[in-house]
């Protein structure tokens, strides 16, 4: 029989440079967080740097750690999945952050957070239905069941097209092969997603109606009531 009781764990030899790092970065008196890899990333570092005088070093990844510590202990970094940096602002774990105004929406979280800056004039993609380049679908009332990382979002434009019972399916990732997919032998006939170059869509033989369902955009968030230290804006 298993026993029921926890041990603690067993810590042999001397302190790692990890213990280290981790008590730094909690003791840090500015958190920002930042999404580990993807479309943001090296945007997001661009803007904080260009809006403040915080230079955010690039992630080794060959590190499996999540944090670092900047060299005067003052900034500590976060590196995280980019549906987890609106909660994280949201709940004031971390001070700020940069993250897509489609995450604000659809995370329901635009009264929880201070948007600094909004960057829809300079970078912007296009949230798009598409469905398959074979689909006999050729108006949105045909339309039974979708696929999208944006279920609040989705459910929002089809109401808004006098179509509240689509039914949402929610993906997180390869949203794009969901059509070929189906649910209780019932087809999947689109998805929604983000447009950054076309090319997903395309090699999946995806074809984007029009007009489009929204806009994505980076925006430079803060938690409620914090000001930041050590950093000047410029």
């Amino acid at each position: 029989m298993l026993s029921t009781e926890l041990s603690p764990p067993v810590f042999q030899g001397e302190r790692s440079d990890t213990d280290d790092v981790f008590e730094r970065f909690r003791a840090a008196e500015t958190k920002i967080a930042i999404q580990k890899d993807g479309e943001l990333t090296d945007l997001s570092r661009e803007i904080i740097s260009n809006h403040f005088s915080v230079k955010i070093p690039k992630r080794d990844p060959s590190d499996k750690r999540f944090v670092s510590v900047s060299e005067d202990g003052a900034m500590g970094y976060a590196y995280v999945r980019n549906k987890d940096i609106g909660s994280l602002v949201a709940r004031r774990m971390v001070d700020f952050a940069v993250i897509g105004a489609d995450r604000l929406a659809e995370d329901d979280i635009d009264e929880m957070v201070d948007v600094v800056t909004s960057y829809e004039d300079r970078y912007s993609w296009p949230l798009v239905l598409a469905v398959p380049e074979s689909s006999q679908i050729e108006a949105p009332d045909q339309i039974r069941r979708v696929a999208t990382q944006y279920p609040r979002i989705a459910e929002r434009f089809f109401k808004g097209q006098g179509l509240p019972d689509v039914e949402i399916i929610p993906t997180s990732g390869s949203t794009e092969m969901y059509p070929y997919l189906s649910r209780e032998d019932a087809p999947i006939d689109a998805v929604i997603d983000i447009r950054v170059t076309g090319s997903s869509l395309e090699a999946n033989n995806l074809v984007e109606w029009v007009p489009i369902v929204g806009t994505a955009f980076p925006v430079l968030i803060k938690s409620k009531g914090f000001e930041v230290k050590g950093a000047e804006s410029v």
